[in-house]
This record gives structure tokens, sequence and C-alpha cells, in this order.
């Protein structure tokens, strides 16, 4: 996350971002140092380092570009691993951007809150 910081700070030229990136690169047991720093680099290494700890979606949200990375990578098709016995790549297919980025309220909730609770309008 500092060498994320870094990076925006000094539009991606920034030495202590690159710095932050090879210290996390080498307590995983690489031993060379990457440069130059490029957003997919963090990306990539945010992917390995927080896999399956719920910073993904928040973090490709917050920069912008949820929809085109999941369109371009959710799910894995069986041409991508044979050892799959259906694909997976509904969400690819079938994400809508500008609306999949937020999550309905459940009726449930709207129906507790009150009739003047508004869904979100994306949902409506």
């Amino acid at each position: 996350m500092c060498c994320e910081a870094y990076f925006h700070r000094d539009g991606g030229a920034s030495t202590d971002a690159l710095k932050y990136y090879n210290k996390t690169w080498q307590r995983a047991g690489n031993n060379e140092e990457h440069g130059p720093l490029t957003l997919d680099m963090i990306l990539d290494e945010y992917a390995r380092e927080c896999n399956f700890e719920g910073v993904r979606w928040p973090l490709l949200k917050r920069l912008g570009i949820l929809a085109e990375r999941v369109q371009a990578h959710a799910g894995d098709s069986k041409t991508e691993d044979p050892y799959l016995h259906q694909n997976y790549t509904d969400a690819r297919r079938n994400f809508v951007a500008g609306k999949h980025e937020v999550w309905p309220i459940p009726q449930s909730q709207i129906d507790m809150m009150g009739k003047s609770f508004p869904q979100h309008e994306v949902w409506n």
C-alpha cells in the first residue's frame, strides 16, 4: 500500500515506490530487484500478497478499473484451465459497468428502514 501511495504521489516516477515494491518482492523470496515500476506490477503484487483478503475489489473500484479488469479476467475458462469441468466466465460476460460496482440493498433491509428508504438508483 505504501508503494502504491508513493507511485500515485509521484506519477509513477518515485524511487520510494520502487523501494517498497522491491522490499515486498524480496520478502517473498525473490532475489532480483525490479524497475521501472508500473501500475500493473503493483496490481499483480496486490493480487499475490492479498489473495482472498477482500482488498482487490475495493482497490480496483477505487482506481476506476474494476469493470475493465472483471471483464478481462474474472473466472477461468476451460481453455485457460483444462482441468475445469465447465467455464466460470459468467462475470466476464455479464458484468455491467456502472451497475455492478455497487451492491443492491436487500429488500428486507429496505422494508426495515421504511418505505421512504430508497434502493440504489442503478438497481431500481
